[in-house]
């Protein structure tokens, strides 16, 4: 335990020290880097109706933007950041060369249909955030950098792994299958229906759940670090497991804090 914590800090200052770098915090670095990478409007790199199924997309520090729309489209204020379309398969990469430090201005905007299902979506991120309106796909793959991550509406219908950063994780309306969640630094919380078998380890922030249904459709175990518990709002002073359900969800300790709420009016 205590040699899994210390990796969990190390971890945690690592991150840091990575986002201050992105996020120009250290100015040293600054005159290594050229900047005019943002254009002064969108720039349209994908309007189409191909059969898409898979989406990646790899950020270091630019902003992605989902919105609902009638029409898939993708737009981007970044020249560096390029698009590849084969085979219905998109993929997005942020090039390196001439890195700007004004991150907080540099966006790629994924316009989709409400109707849109992808089979895989694979996000890797650096300091920019991550903002969705509604989400649908049969497969998630998520790398957290020092962004922040916020789904206004998240469905995955099989299998959902996510690999926290520095950065917070916001899951305000969740549908999700087969969750494998490893926290770093940053606070989580998560309102979600969840099926399937469920695992999230924490790390050093602090993680409040949500479960839009009763205990009685779960089988759940906690094995508590060095944060507290509190169960519906009772406190837990050791491992604590309940429930036969069918749905697993099992909870790692680490040094944060761990909040578990459940809707028991649908017992």
């Amino acid at each position: 335990m205590i040699k899994r914590l210390f990796r969990l800090i190390i971890l945690a200052l690592i991150i840091f020290v990575i986002y201050g770098l992105y996020t120009g915090k250290y100015n040293v670095f600054k005159k290594f880097f050229s900047t005019g990478a943002l254009l002064k409007e969108n720039k349209v790199i994908y309007d189409g109706n191909d059969n898409i199924s898979k989406l990646s997309v790899t950020l270091s520090y630019t902003n992605l933007i989902i919105k609902d729309a009638e029409n898939f489209k993708i737009e981007t204020n970044n020249k560096n950041v390029k698009l590849e379309n084969k085979n219905g398969v998109i993929k997005i990469n942020e090039e390196k060369i001439n890195v700007s430090f004004e991150t907080k201005d540099s966006n790629l905007i994924i316009y989709l249909p409400s109707d849109k299902e992808f089979s895989e979506i694979e996000f890797t991120t650096g300091a920019g955030k991550i903002e969705a309106e509604n989400l649908v796909t049969k497969k998630l793959n998520l790398k957290q950098g020092a962004g922040k991550i916020d789904f206004k509406r998240l469905t995955v219908l099989d299998e959902t792994k996510v690999l926290g950063g520095a950065g917070s994780l916001d899951i305000e309306y969740g549908n999700i299958y087969n969750l494998n969640l490893t926290m770093g630094a940053g606070k989580t919380n998560i309102s979600a229906l969840f099926k399937g078998s469920n695992k999230i380890t924490t790390g050093v922030g602090e993680f409040n759940i949500n479960l839009f249904n009763s205990l009685n459709d779960y089988k759940v175990k906690i094995n508590k670090g060095l944060g507290n518990i509190k169960v519906n709002g009772e406190e837990i002073n050791s491992n604590y497991e309940n429930g036969k359900g069918l749905v697993s969800l099992t909870i790692e300790g680490g040094v944060g804090n761990i909040n578990l709420t459940s809707n028991e009016n649908n017992a």
